[in-house]
């Protein structure tokens, strides 16, 4: 049984922080800096106890490496694996968005040519989304105009009917809800 690409595990958040924290060591060994592992738990957003837990994994796996100054003077670097592990994560990172991008895109076309078959003649854009190229390239694939608007009462002065209107609300996981005006 597959995934959807907007599944997300505990495993997956796991792998988060441990990136998180490859990550951050990474950006600081570039800038000279050496972190406590109080500032690297702190800047991940981590607890202590979980930092030193992944921190010790890392270790073991050959993706950080430890320097002891003193007893209780540690400073953490990157090794050339640990960048390798940062770059498969962001490839894999990189295409999970792709697959995202791409579902996302699917529904958008899909509710698209639903309206166009159902004889919409424009689609409202109201409020912002990141979504408006998507939406704009589809419009013009189905031959429909597209509008965007900050409100519904504008929207629904500018628009041609029958219009669907596309009202992305801010805080809402969707994003979007279509209804015919």
């Amino acid at each position: 049984m597959s995934e959807s690409p907007l599944d997300n595990s505990i495993s997956s958040e796991i792998g988060d922080a441990e990136f998180a924290l490859l990550d951050r060591v990474g950006k600081a060994s570039a800038l000279g800096e050496r972190l406590t592992q109080r500032e690297l738990a702190r800047s991940t957003g981590l607890s202590l106890g979980m930092t030193n837990i992944l921190v010790r994994r890392l270790v073991e796996r050959g993706w950080l490496a430890l320097r002891r100054h003193s007893p209780k003077n540690i400073s953490y670097s990157l090794t050339s694996e640990g960048a390798a592990e940062i770059g498969r994560r962001n490839v894999g990172r990189l295409k999970q968005a792709t697959r995202i991008v791409a579902a996302y895109g699917e529904r958008l076309e899909s509710f698209i040519a639903t309206a166009k078959g159902r004889g919409a003649e424009s689609v409202v854009m109201v409020g912002h989304s990141e979504a408006d190229s998507i939406l704009e390239g589809l419009c013009e694939r189905y031959g429909l105009a597209f509008l965007k608007s900050a409100d519904i009462q504008r929207a629904q002065s500018l628009a041609r009917n029958p219009t669907v209107a596309l009202v992305f609300a801010e805080g809402t996981r969707a994003g979007a809800e279509g209804f015919y005006l």
